[in-house]
This record gives structure tokens, sequence and C-alpha cells, in this order.
């Protein structure tokens, strides 16, 4: 009866203890808010599989979004083609039927229709799109194409301008085929009345490929008019997504429409060879991992897998010879006994012994030093230095050389002390140090400019259409596949030596053996395996780090929180800390406090709360260098009687410079006038938005008057030198504001910090200039500018302060012309 009772009991305070969490579901669950996304089936944007999953660019950047917002989403959809869909999920939109669409465009009527975010979420090209089969592969057989023709959507008045300025700076000239629509288009290259046609890569279709792009324009969320709370939300989100992850959209557009095709593409010449010669004889120079090499009388290495590739997407057949010595390699194929060198350095002279000529390269290394232990890195006059016959160092020297056949070779002469020092590429040492356990060696960085290139060799007695179709082969390979085969060569998972384990932890197993025998109590027995396993892990986690680190060229370091030292990566050495061992970290770390962003610094600050971290950050290096880099952290915890206590961080630190670049260029293309070089609408409006949020100012919007009569009597050229030497003049007059061209000849400018008195100054001196501004292409045209101002305050509606501004102007241009009219009234 007391067991059914205590039980009894037990059962009603775990329900008691429950109720709290139960009755907070559902309240959960409703805290979420639902936002009715339109969804029609674009390909590239907003797709589905067989099976009902959703992906895509937009989807993909809305599956972020709502990390930020809680959002819920509830995808709607509608029949028929695309058109239709659009023209249905449009309407709903309008009717607040749906909450948001997708990559709309931004323009002044439908900024009447529809409210949108501030930023953008992704960026359209033009683009130049040919047939799967066509010879047309690139911006270069464009130009060399006699009479091209390329079909234009001739309502697409924007984009064929766009066109235009982009053959003229690429040097080709080509035909106008005019087209109603997308579906015309198509028809104008089956008629074979157009050889190409001109369209955004959002737009492109199947069996058309791109071979230029050019011109990116934004595309937004929008949602109904007078929605602003999803606006507010939206912006932040995406101001928030842009600083966690200010690669996003590079990524989500490389996975949806950079690398949608992923194929090779030949002329009809290329594939004529192919079915002219069969097969392809490859010279192979064994021991040479994870660049080329044999396994079981069979070729591996990324050149292997390389030629694979490009075998599987061409039909071209490749046979593999393997070779032991150098000088077997140099006469083979001097002997045109084979017709290309797997992996060949990167080298004049080499080329030019071998008599080949090289393809582009596949593989882009670092260079490192190795040595022996027992040498001074700066102490290398007179050592031996040791190299490979295929490998001239990109590091001239006075030392001899002594050459060996292979790397392998090279490494254990290295190892074994016949040699004192080499220049090796950290893939081929990463392979043979786990290999051959190679333990007599010390390695060093050289200069990041110092680089190991390597490509296929060509017999220069072979057709030049086989450097053509193995460079359309490299070129093809993204980063991600090569990392791929990288990792499947370089890595060698390392066998394990019981002599070897025991000879070198002998104190150790001496102990473990008398704590079996001494008979420890159980208790002291588990902590002791818990303490392993956790220092296991531990190992495990940095081996991990450490092979990714040389084999991507990453930094990697381990924290001990409670001894307070760091141990840096061989690739981390002169740039985190100057040697291995940081023995007392964070004192270390408060010598660069007084320096922005050093790298001791950034890592205390991350460390600190002994959280996971994968972060962008911008950090200086010892050497002085300021780069972005990506931040990785791992924290592992001891959990056991002490409670979940954090032991050691391993991380790894990643240069991506060259990404933040490349998105700061996307971004800045998107946001210039490329006629005039200012702000064009989407630029302007952000710039100017942003200013409003910290102060008021003046909005001056701005027209030319009588530019119609230049573009009617002297042509759009003349037109657009009018433009550029207004933009000009209005950046001259106005150079503490914000000039921006809206389209046409208007343009909207914002100037902090002003009164009325200033801004009537300015405006007479840009009418005056404007007034005595002369154009040889335009000479019997005189033309001047009109204007509005209106003065604002901090947080005011653009919008609205444009609407007053353009009513001024048109006040301005009744009254006379060359003139501007002042709101007397502030917004």
């Amino acid at each position: 009866m007391k067991i059914k009772k205590h039980i009894r009991n037990t059962i009603l305070i775990l329900l008691i203890l429950l109720l709290p969490t139960i009755s907070m579901l559902p309240m959960h669950a409703s805290s979420r808010r639902v936002i009715k996304v339109g969804y029609p089936i674009q390909s590239g944007l907003t797709m589905k599989d067989e099976n009902g999953n959703r992906y895509g660019y937009t989807y993909d950047y809305l599956m972020q979004i709502a990390q930020y917002n809680d959002w819920e989403y509830e995808f709607v959809e509608a029949k028929g083609d695309l058109n239709e869909q659009l023209t249905t999920l449009t309407k709903q939109l309008e009717d607040g039927e749906i909450d948001l669409l997708g990559c709309m465009r931004y323009n002044d009527a439908l900024a009447k229709m529809y409210d949108y975010p501030s930023e953008p979420y992704g960026y359209a090209y033009n683009i130049i799109a040919v047939k799967d089969d066509s010879d047309l592969v690139n911006l270069e057989s464009l130009a060399t194409k006699k009479d091209l023709k390329i079909a234009v959507n001739k309502n697409a008045k924007t984009r064929i301008e766009k066109l235009d300025q982009f053959a003229a700076m690429n040097g080709f000239t080509y035909t106008k085929i005019e087209a109603l629509d997308t579906e015309d288009l198509i028809k104008k290259i089956e008629n074979e009345e157009a050889d190409a046609y001109l369209l955004t890569d959002l737009e492109n279709t199947e069996d058309y490929r791109s071979i230029s792009r050019f011109s990116p324009d934004a595309f937004y969320f929008a949602t109904t008019k007078g929605n602003t709370e999803i606006v507010t939300e939206l912006n932040q989100a995406i101001l928030d997504l842009s600083k966690m992850n200010p690669l996003l959209t590079t990524t989500l557009y490389n996975r949806y429409f950079e690398n949608m095709c992923g194929e090779i593409h030949l002329n009809s010449k290329e594939k004529e060879f192919i079915k002219e010669n069969g097969t392809i004889k490859v010279l192979v120079l064994e021991n040479n991992a994870p660049i080329e090499d044999s396994k079981n009388g069979e070729a591996v290495g990324i050149g292997k897998d390389i030629l694979d590739f490009i075998s599987e997407n061409t039909e071209m057949k490749f046979e593999y010879e393997m070779v032991k010595t150098y000088e077997e390699y140099k006469n083979k194929i001097k002997n045109r006994e084979a017709s290309v060198l797997m992996g060949l350095p990167f080298d004049a002279s080499q080329a030019e012994t071998l008599d080949v000529t090289f393809t582009s390269p596949w593989l882009v290394s670092d260079i490192m030093l190795v040595m022996n232990k027992n040498l001074d890195p700066n102490e290398l006059k007179d050592k031996i230095k040791g190299t490979t016959y295929l490998n001239t160092p990109a590091i001239a020297e006075a030392n001899e050389d002594k050459r060996y056949n292979n790397i392998e070779d090279l490494l254990e002469a290295l190892n074994d002390r016949e040699v004192d020092y080499a220049y090796i590429n950290p893939y081929q040492l990463t392979y043979y140090t786990n290999k051959l356990h190679l333990d007599n060696l010390s390695t060093f960085s050289v200069p990041e400019y110092l680089l190991n290139q390597y490509a296929f060799g060509v017999s220069k007695n072979t057709d030049s259409r086989l450097i053509s179709i193995l460079n359309k082969g490299i070129r093809t390979i993204d980063s991600e596949k090569l990392n791929r085969y990288i990792y499947k060569n370089a890595y060698v998972e390392e066998s394990f030596h019981l002599k070897d384990f025991l000879n070198e932890h002998i104190a150790g197993v001496s102990f473990v053996a008398l704590l079996l025998i001494a008979g420890i109590v159980g208790a002291i027995f588990m902590y002791y395996r818990h303490r392993f396993e956790v220092q296991r892990a531990i190992e495990l986690e940095y081996q991990r780090y450490q092979m990714l680190s040389i084999i991507t060229g990453e930094m990697t370091f381990e924290y001990d929180f409670e001894k307070d030292t760091m141990k840096i990566s061989k690739e981390g050495i002169g740039k985190i800390a100057n040697e291995e061992m940081i023995e007392h970290f964070k004192d270390e770390s408060a010598k660069q406090e007084t320096n922005e962003h050093m790298v001791l610094t950034v890592l205390e600050e991350y460390l600190e709360n002994a959280l996971d971290r994968h972060e962008e950050v911008l950090i200086r290096m010892l050497d002085g260098s300021e780069r972005w880099y990506q931040l990785v952290i791992k924290i592992i915890y001891d959990i056991g009687n002490y409670g979940h206590r954090p032991v050691y961080a391993i991380g790894k630190i990643l240069d991506i410079q060259q990404q933040i670049n490349e998105k700061e260029q996307l971004y800045k293309e998107s946001t210039t006038d490329s006629l005039t070089g200012i702000y064009n609408r989407a630029g302007g409006f952000k710039e100017i938005n942003h200013a409003l949020s910290k102060q008021g100012g003046a909005i001056i919007m701005a027209d030319l008057d009588k530019f119609k009569q230049v573009n009617d009597e002297f042509g759009h050229f003349a037109g657009d030198h009018v433009l550029i030497e207004t933009a000009s003049i209005l950046k001259h007059v106005f150079h503490e504001g914000i000039v921006a061209r809206l389209g046409g000849d208007e343009f909207l400018l914002f100037i902090q910090n002003t009164n009325k008195e200033e801004i009537a100054l300015l405006c007479e001196q840009a009418l005056k200039e404007m007034h005595e501004k002369k154009y040889e292409d335009a000479k019997n045209v005189d033309v001047t500018m009109s204007m509005g101002v209106v003065f604002v305050k901090e947080n005011a509606s653009l919008e609205n302060a444009m609407r007053k501004a353009d009513e001024l102007l048109y006040e301005a241009k009744r009254s006379g012309r060359s003139t501007y009219h002042i709101c007397e009234e502030t917004v």
C-alpha cells in the first residue's frame, strides 16, 4: 500500500513539474508569425523536386530570414505557366491576399503599387546566351564572330542600351534582331535568324547557356502597400544577414545560377578532334602524390580526377602510362609516345626542356620551406638544397641543387639529412609526412606571392584543339569540386604501429600496467577513462583541424582554458604569434589592446564567453596586414561531477578577403550609374535614407531643360556626353552631398546640415556652370537645368520629400526654366 502511495505521489509531482512546459507549447507555436509567400515555380529561384521539397535562391534566403524574425511561412502557389503564375500572385499581393513576393524589380510605377525594403536580397545579370551546341563559347568568340546577330526583346530598351555599352567596351559589333518576348527570342535562334539572345540569368531557359554576363540589377522582396510592419522586419533581417553572413548572396548565386550547368561546351571543330583521335595517351610520373601517382597499377591523383571529369563531359578517352624516372618521362614525350603530361609545374624553362605547351593551371598552392629540424631557417647559406627534376623552384638561390626523380624520394632524403632543405607545396608535404611518418622535418611559410601552379603539359606536336578542350574542362571545374579532388587525394589515414607506440610511450604504458596490477578502485578508473575520452576527442578534433589547415592553407589554434596556453599551427606562426606556443595567452593579448582588431585581442574577446562561434571578423595580424577572416571556434567541455566546464577551444582562421572584395565590387556595380559614375537610383535611395536616419537636410530634384532636343538632333552619344558633364558639375558644386541619377536626365541630391541661404548659393552656382558649359557635339542647344528644393527633418519620408521637390521642379520649369524653387516649409 505504501509503495502504491509513493508511486502515485511521484506521478503527481512529475505532472506538476511538466504542467508549465505543456501549457507553454501552444503559446510558443501561436507566437510565431505566419507569412503568406507567393511561390511561382521559377528556375533557380523558387523550385520543387519530385517529392514536393522546396529549394532555390529565394527559398533559401527566406529560411535565413526566418531565423531572425521568427517567421513561419505559408507558401501560396498559382496555376498556369510562369507568366500566368506571376500575374496571379502580383494581383494577390496588391490585394493583400499574400504578404510577400520575391524577385521583384524596383521602379517608380511598381513603388506606387507595392512597398519594398530598402535593401535588395540579390542581383540579376544581363546575359548573352546561346544554344548548348553553338560554337560560340565565350566573350572572345563573340569578338571574332563575323556578322554576329543577337535577338533582343524590343521593349527592353534599358537592357539593349546596356548591351550596346558592353559591346563597345569589349570590342565586338552585332546586328539587333528584334523579338516580342522570350518565346520569340528562342524562335529567332531556332530559325537561325540569330546566333544568341539577350536576357537575364533569372529568365534563362533550358538548353541555352550563358557565354557572357554584365550589368547587375538588384531584385527585392515586395509586400502589400502600407504593410510597414513587414517592411521594417525585412529591413532589419536583411541588415543582420549582411553582417553575420556577408557572402550569403554570393553563395546562393553560385549555387543556383553560376554553376547550374557544369558542362563543357565544345565547338564543332573540337568535337571533330575527339572523333578523329580516339584515345589520348597521358604520362604519369609516379610518387608525386597527390598531384599524380599510381596505385595498384592505376593512375591516381588530382590531375587524374580532372581528366576523368573532362572525359565524362566530352567523351574524350585517356590512356595512362606510369613512369618512374624523369629521364624516361622526358624521352617519351619528346619521342611522341604520349600527348599529355599529367601534373607539370607551371614553369617556362621546364616547358622548353620537355617541348610542351601548358594548359591553364588547374591547381595553385602556396610554397613551404621544409628543412631538417636542427637547422636555422636564417642560416641556409652553403647548405644543400634538394629539389625534383620537375620542380624548378620559384625562389632563385645560389646554392647547388641535389635533384631527385620525385617528391617522395626528396622528402625521404630530407628526413635522412642527405639534403638540408627544399621548397615543397603543402599538399605533397602533408601526404608524405603522414604516409612515411617523417619526424625530422620543420616547415616554414614563405612570402604569399610565391606560388606553385600545376597544369597539363601538351606536346607541341599535338593538335591545338586538344589544349582548347582541356582548358575548357579546367575552367568548368568549380572550387567546390576541386576541393573534393584535393581532399580525396591529399588525405592519408595514419596507420597504427604498436612497436612505435610502445617505444614512444614506455613510461605511460608502464604506469597503466602498474595501475591495473594494483587494482585501482572502479570509481578512479572510470574518472581517468572519462578524462582520456575527453583528451582523445580534443586530439582527434585538433588533428582534423590541422589536416584541413595544411590542405586548405587555414591557420588553426588550440586554447587551454585552465593553463591559459594557446598552441598555433605552423601556418599561423608569424601571423598570430611568433612561436608555436603562447604560454600566457591573456597577458600577451593585453599587450595588443591598444591596437584595434589585433589578432590576440580578437581571439580573447571571442573565447571569453566559451561559446562555439562561426563569424566573419576583421583582424590585424602580427605582420601588420589587416584583412577579413572567417573565424570558427569549437568549445570542448568536461561534463562530469564538476559541472559543464570548458576545457579546450579548437579554432581555425581562414582568409576571406577576396570574397569580401568581390561582394563589395558587386555591390558597387549595383549601386553606381554605369554612364556617369555617380549613384544610381537604388544606391542613391540607400545612401540618402541612411543619412536621413541621422540628420535632416535638403532634398533637391534636378532635371535638364531641352535634353530631348539634344537626343533628337545630335543623337544618344551627344546626350550621354551631356549627362556625364552634368553629373560632374553636380558633384563639383554639391561636393559634400549625395548625388544620384534617377534615370534619363533626372537627378536627386541630398545635402545635410545646411540652410536656405547656402542652398540658394549652391543652386545658383550649379545653374551658372550649366549655362556656361558648351558642347562640341551639341553646339546649337543651350542645355540648362531646373531644380526643386525641399528641407526635411531627421527620419523624414524620402518618397514624400521627392514628391514635393518634383512639384517645385516643374513650377521652376513653368516659370521659365534654368532656375530653382525652394519650399518655404520643412517636410
